[in-house]
């Protein structure tokens, strides 16, 4: 079953007040089945969130041999800017009208793929076919819950991959917060990589990272959505809320969600001719299931601006499937761990609340709109005054 359909126009008058009118979008999206969606509901439309801004902000730095000694980072560090970017990037993706009917989409097959009585245990029990409007206000809470309070954002020297999201067991009492529900991880030589393009005036190169961390964040937030729904750390997404090359695997949320709302993951794959070597973002490809196309940069652009177009024109990749094979070191595995084995733990409780004592930044402003211009001018890696 489907929950998509149009989306919703905003319009500012001189006063400054807000008119919301409904229209479809080109063509309408496609459902699941790959037929067009009906025009969404009434119940369906949303205001616009108040997006200008990132407040209750931590991240943390993972690279001691203690894993579990994590230093807060100023949030006048290159470090800090960058993972703002790519956490606004990612939570306004999700709260744009597409962004939010594919989280819809995604729910509503993570609703099916369980069953009631799979759910009996979770935290959202309700009958979506009969009950539809519990369901967009669970997806509605959630937009609300990781703008107000953004996971703690943790830059790992310790992963293989771009991102990971932990879960822990979060219902006691408290409403969701992702701050106590996850740990969320970044990869730290990534983001280390990117720092040296962005000091190196390699815009490009520095664009790919951008686009390849901040989509990395969309699909970890989809774990961190997950978790809303389940209320612990066990229960993985059902096996058939997937998307294709990755077989029966259960916990695919994070690639479901990517292709309903794009049609696509982001894959980026080691270029043995570029000089950057083991620093490089990658060549990044869009792989739809079938075919890998190169990742426009027109596109790639307008995303990283927040002018979201969710669809690319696509141009076949050259690669021939032999050539994949000798490519197909991903950039993942060219990277590898930065030190020591992945972190992990069976009970965060400890590690989240040491965290969560600690104070938090508010981006806002001036100041988020100047992290923001990093994707059109590196120098903005840095905080006015900075050298």
């Amino acid at each position: 079953m489907s929950y998509s359909g149009g989306y919703l126009s905003v319009n500012n008058d001189a006063s400054g007040s807000v008119s919301r009118s409904r229209s479809r979008s080109p063509g309408g999206r496609r459902s699941r089945s790959g037929t067009p969606s009906s025009t969404r509901r009434d119940e369906d439309v949303r205001p616009p969130l108040p997006g200008g801004m990132l407040p209750n902000v931590r991240v943390f730095e993972q690279s001691r041999s203690d894993p579990e000694d994590m230093p807060q980072l100023s949030k006048l560090s290159r470090t800090f800017r960058f993972v703002v970017f790519v956490m606004h990037f990612a939570i306004s993706m999700l709260e744009s009208p597409d962004g939010r009917e594919a989280l819809i989409d995604t729910a509503g097959a993570l609703c099916d793929g369980w069953t009631m009585r799979g759910r009996r245990n979770h935290l959202f029990r309700a009958d979506v076919r009969q009950q539809r409007n519990l369901l967009i206000e669970q997806v509605d809470a959630f937009l609300d819950s990781i703008r107000e309070n953004p996971p703690n954002m943790v830059v790992s020297s310790r992963l293989v991959g771009e991102g990971v999201v932990q879960r822990q067991d979060w219902a006691h009492g408290r409403g969701f917060n992702a701050k106590w529900a996850a740990m969320f991880r970044l990869n730290g030589r990534i983001i280390d990589d990117a720092i040296e393009a962005a000091e190196d005036g390699l815009l490009e190169e520095f664009q790919r990272f951008l686009l390849l961390m901040g989509i990395a964040t969309v699909h970890e937030l989809i774990h961190v959505f997950v978790a809303q729904f389940v209320g612990n750390g066990r229960d993985l997404t059902p096996p058939q809320v997937n998307f294709p090359g990755r077989g029966t695997a259960s916990g695919e949320s994070g690639r479901f969600y990517e292709r309903q709302l794009i049609g696509f993951v982001v894959q980026s794959y080691y270029d043995r001719n570029h000089p950057l070597g083991e620093r490089q973002p990658g060549d990044l490809v869009a792989y739809d299931g079938n075919q890998r196309y190169e990742v426009d940069r027109d596109w790639m652009r307008d995303m990283l601006n927040l002018n979201f177009r969710f669809h690319m024109d696509r141009r076949l990749s050259s690669w021939t499937r032999s050539t994949h094979r000798q490519m197909d070191r991903a950039m993942q595995d060219v990277r590898g761990p930065g030190i020591g084995d992945d972190f992990r733990s069976s009970d965060l409780t400890g590690i989240l609340e040491r965290m969560n004592n600690k104070p938090v930044d508010h981006i806002e402003g001036e100041e988020l709109h100047g992290i923001m211009k990093m994707a059109r001018d590196p120098r903005y890696i840095k905080a006015r005054g900075q050298s």
